[in-house]
């Protein structure tokens, strides 16, 4: 597998391990965790084939552990 068939479902995932880890972050700050902790490949910085680069879920991980937002649930 390879291009948004195989990126699709890792985004995703890396997706559930940041709120696993940190419940109170927003979906911007999701997506923004998802996008600065990517791999740049390709032309620096994003570019019409790789997009923002490889999904990094560790550091994404990682950088949603550390994070300043509240870890608690979010009320409705």
């Amino acid at each position: 597998m390879n291009g948004t068939s195989f990126a699709s479902p890792n985004a995703a995932a890396t997706a559930a391990l940041i709120m696993a880890v940190n419940p109170g972050l927003t979906p911007t700050d999701v997506l923004s965790i998802i996008t600065n902790t990517a791999k740049d490949l390709g032309s620096a910085g994003w570019d019409p084939y790789y997009g923002f680069g490889r999904v990094d879920a560790g550091a994404a991980v990682t950088m949603a552990a550390t994070s300043r937002r509240p870890t608690g649930r979010r009320r409705p």
